[in-house]
C-alpha cells in the first residue's frame, strides 16, 4: 500500500485504501537522517551496522511504548460512567489536552536526559587530509 498526501479539505472517503502521512511520520524520518550521519560519523567503523540495528530497534520499542502508554491512559483515567482521557468513539467527550500535556512532561524528561547525555559525549576526532598529510581536527 502506498503513502498519499492528501488535502486536509479531502475527506478519507475519497480515497479508499489509502494512508495519509502524518507530519509525525515526516518528523521521525528527518530524524532518522540526523542519527544516521551520527552513527556513521562517531560511531567505530566495526560498530556502524551494530549501532544503527540498535537505533531501528529502539524505534520500534519506542511505538510498543506508545501503545502500552495509550493502555494504560485508557486504564488509569476511567471514570465509573467508563469515560476517559481518550475515548474510543468521541474524542471530543474525552480529555485529550491531560494526554498532550503528560506527552509534553515525557519529552520535558527526555529532554533533561539528552541534555545530560550530551554534556558528558566526547566527539570523536575526524581527520582531515590537507596536501597528503592527515591532520586530526575535532569537530567543532
Amino acid at each position: 500500500m502506498g503513502f498519499l498526501i492528501m488535502p486536509m479539505k479531502q475527506s478519507q472517503s475519497q480515497c479508499s485504501g489509502c494512508a495519509t502521512v502524518q507530519p509525525s511520520w515526516m518528523a521521525e524520518a528527518f530524524m532518522s537522517i540526523g542519527h544516521l550521519e551520527f552513527f556513521y560519523d562517531q560511531a567505530p567503523e566495526s560498530m556502524t551496522s551494530t549501532a544503527m540495528a540498535l537505533f531501528w530497534t529502539a524505534i520500534s520499542l519506542g511505538n510498543y511504548v506508545s501503545t502500552l502508554l495509550v493502555s494504560l491512559v485508557h486504564k488509569f483515567t476511567a471514570g465509573p460512567n467508563g469515560s476517559n482521557w481518550l475515548p474510543d468513539n468521541n474524542l471530543n467527550k474525552g480529555k485529550l489536552e491531560y494526554f498532550y500535556w503528560l506527552i509534553t512532561l515525557l519529552q520535558f524528561i527526555n529532554l533533561i536526559y539528552y541534555l545530560f547525555c550530551a554534556k558528558l559525549y566526547t566527539y570523536k576526532k575526524i581527520q582531515v587530509h590537507d596536501k597528503g598529510i592527515a591532520v586530526q581536527k575535532k569537530p567543532s
